[in-house]
């Protein structure tokens, strides 16, 4: 005989547990949104930092805990297969995307920028 398992909605953790993947799954809803209208650009670190960008702004919205951010980042990484995201720490990435843009812009119109 199957039972269907127990869930106690009145124990201690069960809401805060609830509430917390529901905002996970929130986040990713809008990130995953956020990323498909993004263009692509010719500066890839550019297009990091954008992704970035998008992955911040869902976990804003949706108003994830800090102890939430980084597994919340470490799944978009992969949802966007862009591994770079959880494995760069964000100061390295905004870092890059400023030196990448610099160094194009010097190319494109010499060293007067």
């Amino acid at each position: 005989m199957n039972t269907v398992p127990y869930v106690d909605a009145n124990a201690k953790d069960y809401w805060p547990h609830v509430r917390a993947n529901a905002r996970k799954r929130n986040g990713l809803e809008i990130a995953r949104v956020g990323f498909k209208n993004l263009r692509p650009g010719m500066i890839y670190e550019q297009y990091v930092a954008d992704c970035l960008d998008v992955i911040r702004n869902a976990a804003r919205q949706v108003q994830l805990k800090p102890d939430e951010y980084e597994d919340f980042k470490r799944e978009c990484a992969a949802l966007f297969v862009m591994p770079e995201l959880s494995e760069t720490s964000e100061e390295d990435i905004y870092n890059y995307r400023q030196q990448a843009v610099r160094e194009a812009r010097e190319l494109l119109y010499g060293d007067e920028a």
